[in-house]
């Protein structure tokens, strides 16, 4: 996986922007954020995320993406 910061949040619109640790720019959709939601996210956390090409020829979109800052825990249940 590739580690990064959030650039810009639009929660409004549901999308925002990563800035990767090599200097990219990456486009995000809140459907691609894995155990969070975009209103958990703010403008500089870090998060770690991949990456696949857009199938509309728009570019590198990042994918997977988690947050490092905000960890949730799963709830497990324990069966006797």
């Amino acid at each position: 996986m590739i580690k990064g910061k959030i650039k810009k949040v639009i929660q409004e619109r549901g999308h925002g922007f990563i800035r990767a640790d090599d200097g990219r720019g990456l486009f995000f959709h809140m459907s691609r954020l894995q155990d969070l939601d975009i209103k958990d996210i703010k403008e500089e956390d870090p998060v770690e995320f991949d990456v696949k090409e857009d199938p509309h020829g728009r570019g590198p979109r990042a994918v997977n993406v988690r947050s490092l800052r905000l960890r949730r825990k799963r709830k497990v249940s324990y069966v006797n």
